[in-house]
């Protein structure tokens, strides 16, 4: 399981399923350097820590599960607030655990039994609202 955990934070690094949430100031703040007035909204886009190489270094447009295991973090990495596939703080998605546990389940019982083949077709990841989806992906899945 430790692997698959692993697997599932970097599906949503790369590909995170929230490509905006929306936070408003509650008081007036100064934010690396920038001052904010209370009410200002902020949009939150995950993919701007996910995708960010100077956290994640050269690798960063590689799908590599490994860069989860804590030996190989860099304090950046190690930051709380870097991964915001479910947000963070006190605003944190209240499905987090739901969906962790659904994700290990449906990878459980699928795998075993199926195999996914890639059809080498380009395709585009939209974002017609708050969740991506990816327009003209096309997979191929097998019976085994």
């Amino acid at each position: 399981m430790h692997y698959t955990d692993n697997l599932l934070k970097e599906v949503i690094r790369v590909f995170s399923p929230a490509a905006v949430t929306y936070r408003e100031a509650a008081h007036d703040l100064v934010f690396q350097g920038v001052p904010l007035h209370k009410g200002t909204v902020l949009d939150v886009i995950p993919a701007v820590t996910h995708l960010d190489p100077t956290i994640w270094g050269e690798t960063v447009d590689d799908f590599d599960p490994t860069r989860w295991e804590p030996e190989r973090w860099t304090p950046a990495q190690a930051d709380a607030y870097v991964f915001a596939g479910f947000s963070n703080g006190p605003r944190l998605c209240i499905g987090k655990g739901f969906a962790w546990l659904e994700m290990k389940m449906v990878l459980a019982r699928v795998m075993p039994r199926f195999r996914f083949l890639s059809i080498e077709k380009p395709f585009e990841i939209e974002t017609p609202g708050l969740a991506t989806r990816p327009a003209g992906m096309e997979i191929r899945i097998e019976r085994i």
